[in-house]
């Protein structure tokens, strides 16, 4: 996979079917809703974390699947040799951008923290968290049409929460020791 820095300025070029629905479900909104006068905003979410995150969700559950990991003590795998680089921001810091940001007619926003994380990282913040005995192990596999780094521009106004508060949160609040123990969510088949 090509190193492939995407931001919010980048030209849409996407490389995967999700890259793809998502552009032309915003090319739909550009040519339908001014035919009717009707106004919109197009936000455009990073990768959103924190309370009451689902650990079944194969689209948003990286964080739960490395918690998961590490409180059983078992190997982290990180793909692309550990290279891969996101914009993690806080469900609520989201929930505060949606309720309070928009003043334009028409605008589109780029919703992240502006602080790139890379993934090794992130599963060694974890590990330390949960104090878990985890190894994290780099590996040579990559996914079609995956890019190595994707965040936002720049730091969202109404960023609040750091990444690793986001974590704690997402333990206590769903009292992830007590209802997750036996949840397999590696079972779900994702590539």
């Amino acid at each position: 996979s090509a190193m492939t820095k995407l931001q919010s300025q980048s030209t849409s070029n996407p490389t995967s079917i999700y890259g793809v629905t998502k552009l032309a479900q915003e090319g739909l909104c550009h040519s339908v809703l001014p035919a009717k006068d009707i106004d919109y905003n197009i936000l455009r979410l990073q990768n959103v974390i924190g309370p009451y995150q689902s650990p079944l969700n194969p689209y948003t559950g990286l964080m739960c699947w490395f918690i998961d990991a590490a409180l059983k003590n078992e190997t982290i795998s990180v793909f692309e040799n550990g290279e891969i680089w996101r914009d993690f921001i806080d469900v609520r810091d989201v929930c505060k951008a949606i309720t309070t940001g928009f003043t334009n007619k028409i605008q589109i926003s780029d919703i992240g923290s502006g602080y790139p994380t890379n993934l090794k990282d992130f599963a060694a913040n974890i590990v330390s968290i949960v104090n878990s005995n985890s190894k994290i192990n780099k590996v040579n596999n990559f996914r079609l049409g995956d890019v190595r780094w994707a965040t936002s521009n720049e730091k969202s106004p109404y960023t609040q929460y750091k990444v690793n508060d986001s974590i704690r949160d997402y333990l206590e609040s769903t009292k992830y020791l007590k209802w997750n123990k036996n949840l397999e969510i590696y079972s779900i088949k994702l590539f």
